[in-house]
């Protein structure tokens, strides 16, 4: 959403996004749409507008995509710094994500929800 703000503003028209993700099983895929239904539609006072993200989640089997297979290789890196203490990879790959114009990655290009987490 953030991103999609920026590049909006960048451009000086709305630019919208829509969020795709890796296949898991039937149950998972069905409580993932509806949070993110519920994210996207509602409004809360301490909570972001997500107007910029449109229609519903997509899913997509991992194997047919190599979208989502980079997608998976990205939150690998950012899971091994946060869980493993193992900024191999996310080195790599840190100076392509959004940052605040002082150049902090959290809160900005890393988002950790929940914020204590």
């Amino acid at each position: 959403q953030y991103y999609l703000q920026d590049k909006s503003r960048d451009v000086g028209q709305t630019i919208n996004g829509l969020v795709v993700c890796d296949h898991r099983e039937r149950s998972q895929d069905m409580r993932l749409r509806s949070l993110h239904n519920d994210m996207v539609n509602r409004n809360r006072f301490n909570t972001s507008q997500y107007k910029n993200l449109i229609e519903t989640v997509f899913f997509v089997p991992s194997e047919l995509s190599v979208g989502i297979q980079l997608a998976d290789m990205v939150a690998g890196s950012v899971f091994r710094k946060l869980e493993k203490s193992d900024d191999w990879f996310f080195a790599r790959i840190r100076d392509s994500i959004r940052t605040s114009p002082d150049g902090e990655l959290e809160g900005y290009g890393l988002v950790k929800v929940p914020k204590s987490a």
